[in-house]
């Protein structure tokens, strides 16, 4: 199966340390795993890629660094325009059985060319960012970012959301509210294992 892993979030570098960063690799991690061919289309791998994830193939689009809050939207949608060149370049080389891509703020070309190309597309949505950016951060081009919402969730196959709460954010954006799904996210158990515990010394009394 060959799968394209889209994450076009400038703030998520995919191979760092972050909350979000953690789950890219997670999710490419089990891809990998189950013997699929994972491209991974980002806009920041935030360092080398892991020896664990040595079979992803990536590829990287423009990342927005401008500071002024409008330019750095219109960079990030000019970056996002990029993943349907790299997409129509891997479905040309052999066909793509699967998007995934996990939804950022302008982030719609990817479900765009899915829906047309007729491939299945997936759309993680993490949180209610359109609110979240408005409210905590800076957000310029409100209807903008409402508008590449609305294409996103109501282009994809399916939009999984991490709760309820987030679900019913995204049907509010969604031309078919049927195709909102909550979905907890998984986790790799392996990256939290504890170390095995060497045996004490039986002369060694530990008191508290």
């Amino acid at each position: 199966m060959r799968i394209a892993y889209v994450c076009t979030d400038p703030g998520v570098p995919v191979f760092g340390c972050k909350g979000a960063s953690v789950h890219v690799q997670a999710v490419v991690t089990a891809l990998l795993r189950r013997g699929a061919e994972v491209h991974l289309i980002t806009a920041r791998t935030g360092g080398e890629v892991p020896a664990d994830l040595a079979g992803v193939q990536v590829h990287e689009i423009t990342r927005a660094r401008r500071t002024d809050p409008a330019e750095r939207e219109i960079a990030c949608q000019q970056a996002d325009a990029e993943v349907t060149g790299i997409l129509d370049q891997l479905h040309a080389a052999g066909p793509l059985d699967l998007v995934y891509e996990r939804y950022s703020l302008w982030g719609r070309a990817a479900s765009a060319w899915a829906s047309a190309a007729g491939v299945p597309h997936l759309l993680e949505v993490n949180a209610p960012l359109v609110s979240e950016q408005a409210r905590h951060r800076v957000l310029v081009d409100r209807a903008g970012a409402d508008a590449v919402a609305a294409a996103a969730i109501s282009a994809t196959t399916a939009a999984l959301c991490v709760s309820d709460p987030v679900a019913d954010w995204a049907r509010g954006y969604a031309a078919d509210p049927a195709r909102v799904h909550t979905l907890a996210n998984g986790v790799d158990t392996t990256r939290i294992t504890p170390a095995p515990m060497a045996a004490e010394d039986e002369a060694t009394f530990t008191v508290g």
